[in-house]
């Protein structure tokens, strides 16, 4: 058998690019050293932002937590963020009012026209006979020791620090970390 040295190196050639291109893809990607771990990272607010209470239309709800009722009315806090006002009068066809934006809120009650509720690690008393006109009325600055949400509540695992040069942190979000420095 005779064999031409061009179409031998012509196939030497052919069977190294098969070969490189066929490695291409794992050459040419990024190996990081430090690996993700999926944990918790802070949802930060400004400074600023913090004591602003306002009333806003309503909004989807998501991660409910307390429902108080007055009137016909459901008060529906969504952790961290505020309170739903619903009008229930029909319970088989809510109709939501208005969304009350509170930066940290967890909790409520009510007595009378004033709603009282925590405003991170202060305690707020807001007037609301005009749902769409709220107005805060006293404000006890600490009342509660939260720790300015340094630690995800209730957490076991690996999260992100908190950092104050960021903002406030009011909340916590599922996110790929890499190499966290924080664990619970």
């Amino acid at each position: 058998m005779h064999m031409n040295v061009s179409s031998f190196l012509g196939r030497g050639a052919l069977l190294s690019a098969l070969v490189f291109c066929s490695l291409l893809p794992l050459v040419s990607c990024h190996v990081s050293d430090t690996p993700t771990i999926l944990g918790l990272r802070p949802v930060y607010i400004s400074p600023d932002s913090v004591h602003v209470i306002r009333s806003m239309p309503p909004r989807p709800m998501y991660r409910l937590g307390q429902i108080y009722y007055k009137d016909s009315l459901l008060f529906v806090n969504e952790l961290n963020k505020g309170i739903h006002v619903i009008d229930n009068r029909n319970p088989s066809a809510p109709v939501p009012l208005r969304f009350l934006s509170i930066p940290g809120n967890r909790q409520l009650a009510i007595r009378g026209d004033y709603l009282y509720a925590d405003n991170l690690d202060d305690l707020v008393t807001i007037h609301i006979a005009d749902l769409e006109n709220i107005a805060v009325s006293n404000r006890i600055d600490r009342a509660y020791n939260i720790g300015a949400g340094h630690f995800p509540e209730g957490y076991n695992g690996y999260f992100e620090c908190v950092d104050p040069a960021l903002g406030v942190a009011i909340d916590w979000m599922s996110a790929e970390l890499e190499d966290p420095r924080c664990r619970r």
